[in-house]
């Protein structure tokens, strides 16, 4: 696991430091219900950044990264969207007011940057 340190703008830099963290083969599991019938949702992450303490689950994953083979970005789009689905819908049970959940997409040459809005509503950017 690394950490990283994020400064705040305002104020004292050490009392606004806080810490976040980067892991790889993140497990992410979600109980829910599709189609009317109970279903989980899991699988592990490539990457994941998160902040606070990791025992809050999904509530604190800031983003999603799935990693894929070269030629192979667009084919890892449903996974990374379950993925971000899944922190989606935690921090929205959590009352978190901003639910909002960041995801990138890659085969190392071409970037797809996601956002997860409200209503399943997403957008993506590409970088070549």
């Amino acid at each position: 696991m690394t950490t990283f340190h994020t400064l705040w703008a305002h104020g004292n830099i050490a009392e606004n430091a806080r810490t976040m963290y980067l892991k790889w083969e993140t497990k992410q599991v979600k109980n829910g219900t599709i189609e009317n019938q109970s279903r989980i949702l899991n699988g592990y992450t490539d990457y994941s950044f998160w902040y606070g303490d990791s025992s809050k689950s999904a509530t604190s994953n800031l983003l999603v990264v799935e990693a894929n083979r070269f030629g192979e970005g667009g084919s890892g789009v449903a996974q990374l969207l379950a993925y971000m689905t899944i922190v989606h819908t935690a921090r929205r049970e959590t009352k978190k007011e901003n639910t909002m959940v960041y995801g990138i997409l890659s085969d190392r040459f071409v970037v797809h940057f996601y956002c997860l809005r409200d209503g399943g509503r997403y957008s993506v950017n590409t970088l070549r």
